[in-house]
């Protein structure tokens, strides 16, 4: 099992700072996301896996096809591993 991704989020928070032309979150608005990714993250990995990331696009969005799951992985998975870790995921509710 992975550490808490928000032992990482003193820099991510640092960084989030900067006017990068990306909304910027308060503390508690990036605890409610951690919320929000640690419900969907079902077997407690630390990151969402494609089933995951599915059932969590089916919560917000109703059915959703495979093409559309294939292409919000390819947008929000930065580093190409198949999976969204937390950081990804505040990057990606920044966008």
């Amino acid at each position: 099992q992975r550490s808490d991704p928000r032992t990482t989020e003193e820099s991510f928070a640092a960084d989030n700072k900067k006017p990068v032309g990306r909304k910027r979150f308060s503390q508690q608005e990036i605890d409610e996301l951690y919320q929000a990714f640690k419900f969907f993250d079902k077997d407690s990995s630390g990151c969402l896996s494609r089933s995951e990331l599915r059932n969590m696009l089916k919560s917000l969005h109703g059915n959703v096809e495979n093409q559309y799951v294939n292409h919000v992985m390819s947008q929000v998975d930065l580093n190409n591993d198949g999976f969204i870790s937390f950081q990804e995921f505040l990057i990606a509710a920044q966008s």
